[in-house]
């Protein structure tokens, strides 16, 4: 009979137990309650109440700023699902809200009747978790965790992890093919055919290429799930997420581009007019006329930028402060229900209506908001303010043909928008006059995101086209090929092989091993039209 030491059984458990972190495994069952029934970052609360009188249970999240607390149920003991993403702040109320005598009223510690509060930002509350909320007989509270969650930034060093070997095992397949397949005699052929070729000697930024590859990729990965991280995806209302800095470095991107494009154009000989006529159309039909001269587009952004600042904080909404710039609903402990978004939100529902604005928001979920369209027509304006940051680097790589001068003043445009920025807002997430906010597309948005472009294309430039210590490969590839990138991954993302489902889906682990196989699978494109040396740009 074969005896297995006990030090190996623990061992084994052990590293079972680090393993299974890897991945976010859990247990099916725990004291009854079916954990495959939880969902990404979610975790159980069981309530429980030792309280001589009735007390309820009310709520509030981190990402609802301000909102008032909420009933979670109408019950003394119960479970509950509960997202732990975000910080929660509880409070235990002898009324469940019922006596209000105005049904708009919110409960308070007076109102209602405060028993008890409790931060769970205290605890360490993570995914798959189960955790004890009790309220004891003396009118105290404490939260207990009864099964521990797991950690789910191991997700991402088990998807590098796993994603470095597979690309490792194709590296060394490929090498070996090649060795196995080698003939001299081809080799000296190709030599033969490289060299008829004329070299022709290319001054194309390929520092440029590859920012528009890391953003053509950044955008697929997020709009992929991004593993459902919610530091990835879009910010609720103010604040900068990863996805949040996608679209505003396709605009800046596309300003550098102009007047580089302009002059190889008019090296060429196109017609100025027809010039005039692409720029026009590229730039959704505005007026961006003879944009070397920078003191006219100086003047126009200033100009368009107090009109702006004078229309958010000047133009009287409807039961709203002036200059009100936030999401409504519950906010500011649902004080100005239906001023979502200001001045920039009531425009886009007085012209389109609320039934035409984008009815999915994430603002309207956490807040309880109306209808807002981050894409709005108002809040578009400073779009132009983005585009017009990136003609300036643009225009910087034409007048300064030295490359640390390039960088300077590079770096020099970094640090002064990023500085005003800051200043907007307070250098914080929610004050300052004007806080760092995607879904307006706000003036500190524009100038902390246009900073933020400056500095990555300054690193870029230097480590891809001064010191050639990386090819930019394979971004490079990517930004050369963005739009098919874009139209293919807005088609087929959703068919296979891009998009897939093994079981419940429930994970980090594997909404991120999804997420970066579609963007692998795109980006493995790229590389092979790049190969045939196949590009479509407009």
């Amino acid at each position: 009979m074969l005896v297995i030491p006990k030090r190996a059984v623990i061992n084994n458990r052990v590293t079972s137990e680090v393993m299974s972190q890897f991945v976010e495994y859990t247990e099916p069952v725990w004291r009854g309650f079916s954990m495959r029934d939880l969902q990404v970052d979610e975790a159980y609360m069981v309530v429980k109440s030792q309280y001589e009188k009735s007390a309820y249970l009310y709520s509030r999240s981190q990402e609802c700023y301000t909102c008032p607390y909420t009933l979670v149920e109408r019950k003394q003991n119960f479970t509950f699902k509960l997202n732990v993403a975000y910080d929660w702040a509880f409070k235990m109320y002898t009324s469940d809200g019922d006596n209000l005598a105005n049904k708009n009223m919110q409960c308070n510690d007076t109102v209602c009747n405060k028993v008890c509060e409790l931060y769970a930002s205290s605890y360490d509350m993570k995914e798959f978790g189960v955790y004890n909320f009790t309220l004891h007989r003396n009118g105290s509270c404490d939260l207990i965790t009864d099964k521990k969650g797991v950690n789910v930034n191991m997700s991402i060093v088990s998807v590098i992890l796993l994603v470095s070997m597979i690309l490792a095992v194709i590296r060394v397949t490929w090498c070996v093919w090649r060795s196995y397949n080698y003939s001299p005699e081809t080799a000296a052929a190709n030599e033969i055919d490289a060299a008829a070729i004329p070299v022709h000697s290319s001054r194309r930024m390929r520092s440029l290429d590859a920012f528009r590859g890391m953003a053509i990729v950044l955008m697929i990965f997020v709009n992929s799930g991004g593993g459902g991280y919610w530091w990835i995806e879009h910010a609720t209302w103010n604040g900068l997420h990863l996805a949040d800095i996608v679209f505003p470095s396709f605009l800046w991107i596309m300003g550098v581009c102009i007047p580089i494009s302009l002059k190889s154009q008019v090296a060429r000989g196109v017609q100025k007019v027809k010039i005039c006529r692409r720029i026009i159309w590229i730039t959704w039909k505005r007026a961006l006329y003879d944009l070397i001269l920078l003191r006219t587009e100086f003047l126009v952004t200033v100009s368009l930028i107090a009109i702006y600042l004078g229309i958010i904080f000047g133009l009287p909404v409807p039961n709203c402060p002036n200059g009100y710039l936030g999401p409504g609903g519950k906010h500011a402990l649902a004080k100005y229900p239906n001023c979502t978004g200001g001045a920039s939100g009531y425009i886009d529902r007085l012209i389109l209506g609320s039934a035409h604005l984008y009815q999915h928001s994430t603002v309207k979920h956490v807040y309880g908001a109306q209808a807002f369209d981050p894409e709005g027509l108002f809040g578009c304006l400073l779009t132009v303010v983005q585009a017009f940051l990136g003609v300036l680097a643009g225009v910087i790589v034409l007048v300064y043909t030295d490359a640390t001068a390039r960088i300077k003043r590079w770096l020099y445009w970094s640090i002064s928008s990023a500085m005003l920025g800051g200043i907007l807002c307070f250098f914080s997430i929610e004050d300052g006059p004007i806080p760092i906010n995607k879904n307006l597309w706000s003036l500190s948005f524009v100038l902390v995101t246009a900073a933020l472009a400056f500095f990555i294309l300054s690193i870029l430039y230097y480590v891809i086209d001064v010191q050639l210590w990386w090819t930019g490969s394979p971004f490079v590839e990517s930004g050369m090929n963005a739009i098919i990138m874009y139209v293919g991954h807005t088609v087929m993302h959703k068919m296979l092989p891009w998009h897939w489902r093994i079981g419940p889906m429930n994970t980090h682990f594997i909404l991120l091993l999804e997420s970066t196989w579609n963007t692998l699978l795109w980006v493995a494109i790229a590389l092979y039209l790049n190969s045939i040396h196949f590009y479509y740009s407009l």
